[in-house]
């Protein structure tokens, strides 16, 4: 990994020393990062007892991009981006079977009172790197509107380590201490547009925005609060699950900070 980082570090700045300016760009902003009907796969047998689950998290958002932009109008952006804390929310869909069977019930005796999952997004960060590819437009002098679309990867662990999951699948049984944990990965295609006003030749103001659409999955723990019946009469229970969903995501981004235009 740290390989890799070294790499693309160095073919940054060598695409960045072979054109005119270069451009630092640190911003702040809030993100929505999404998923609906995200389809569930089997990760731990009986616990998996959901079809499916949409997402839904506001974040804060850091970033720090640098890039160039040549006298052409070519830009390249290599863009880094840190989200954290937030509100979560899921919306999941059970399959009535399969909370039967983890709880051991009676055929259709199984009422579901709640499905909890934790919405406080602590203890981790998603991490995102865009690399962009696109045109700086100069319509008049001291502004430059950008276009670009790119690669990007995501990826946000909050209360699990792989420890943790090497754990979980040896464990007969879920408990609480995964109730907070989540995992989360997002793949696909940026796109981006972005304002600039130069105050002087090196420092101006950006603003801008970024949708990153892509295929990417989400790993939660609901815990099931649910009465049925079985044998030994009616109990109420409360059940750690396991949801490994998986479909089509976005992240959206608004941001906004100076920008720092370094001339050769």
């Amino acid at each position: 990994m740290k390989k890799a980082v070294s790499l693309l570090l160095m073919l940054t700045f060598l695409i960045t020393a072979m054109f005119a300016d270069t451009i630092i760009v640190p911003t702040i902003g809030f993100s929505h990062i999404a998923g609906k009907n995200l389809k569930n796969r089997t990760l731990r047998g009986s616990y998996d007892v959901f079809d499916n689950v949409d997402i839904s998290w506001g974040p804060m958002t850091i970033g720090l991009g640098i890039g160039t932009i040549n006298k052409n109008g070519f830009l390249f952006m290599w863009d880094n981006f840190a989200s954290f804390i937030g509100k979560f929310n899921s919306k999941t869909s059970i399959n009535t079977n399969d909370i039967e069977s983890l709880l051991g019930a009676t055929a259709g005796s199984v009422t579901v009172n709640d499905i909890t999952s934790s919405n406080r997004m602590t203890g981790g960060v998603f991490y995102e790197t865009n690399l962009m590819f696109g045109y700086s437009f100069h319509p008049v002098e001291k502004t430059h509107i950008n276009l670009a679309l790119g690669l990007a990867m995501g990826i946000g662990k909050f209360h699990l380590t792989i420890k943790d999951i090497k754990e979980w699948i040896g464990v007969s049984n879920l408990d609480d201490r995964f109730k907070k944990s989540k995992y989360i990965v997002l793949a696909g295609i940026p796109l981006q547009f972005e304002f600039q006003y130069y105050f002087t030749k090196q420092i101006g103001l950006n603003i801008g925005i970024f949708d990153t659409i892509g295929y990417g999955a989400v790993l939660l723990f609901p815990e099931v609060n649910a009465t049925y019946t079985d044998a030994g009469g009616t109990k109420t229970k409360k059940q750690v699950t396991v949801l490994f969903g998986k479909g089509f995501m976005n992240n959206f981004t608004f941001k906004v900070g100076p920008v720092f235009r370094l001339s050769r």
